[in-house]
């Protein structure tokens, strides 16, 4: 794992986590059978997105939680933060999210799973910062910035994230 972080702007930094092959194929292949196998995996609002999402800390699921607790370690090295609520999407052909921003929060990681190129930007509307997401991105930012996802340039990508979100202690 990389320690280095890239400051992009006040409130936005980056770093990656790498994955080993087998652990990617292994949290995209039960999110895929989340997505399938699940009431609770669907449209989600139009207002909001309209990528298929699971949200296992809404409701007590643990499956993710190697997943949540490696992107814990790297998020909160100071033990400044506390993790509120965590979840994973998958975004597939024209799917995007909508500015928004999480205002509940303090902080938000969304990590990339798998990125494949072509898959949707992630921008910061009143700041005119798009971040291109790659497989092993972790993007942590100020929970208040107003934030979308564009829609995959590439029919047939999956893309996978976790998203975390925080306040501090």
């Amino acid at each position: 794992m990389s320690n280095e972080w890239v400051n992009l702007h006040d409130g936005i930094k980056t770093t990656n986590i790498i994955l080993s092959n087998d652990l990617v194929k292994d949290i995209t292949d039960k999110i895929t059978l989340d997505a399938s196998n699940s009431v609770r995996v669907s449209d989600v609002n139009s207002d909001a997105t309209s990528s298929e999402t699971y949200s296992p800390g809404l409701w007590k699921d643990t499956c993710y939680d190697d997943l949540f607790n490696i992107i814990d370690a790297k998020v909160n090295q100071d033990n400044t933060l506390k993790r509120y609520s965590s979840w994973v999407m998958k975004y597939t052909n024209n799917q995007k999210t909508n500015v928004h921003a999480h205002t509940a929060f303090d902080m938000v990681a969304i990590y990339y799973i798998s990125a494949p190129k072509g898959s949707g930007v992630l921008y910061f509307s009143e700041l005119n910062i798009e971040i291109k997401p790659s497989t092993g991105l972790l993007v942590v930012h100020d929970a208040k910035l107003r934030h979308g996802v564009r829609i995959n340039t590439i029919e047939g990508i999956e893309r996978y994230c976790a998203v975390l979100n925080y306040r501090y202690i």
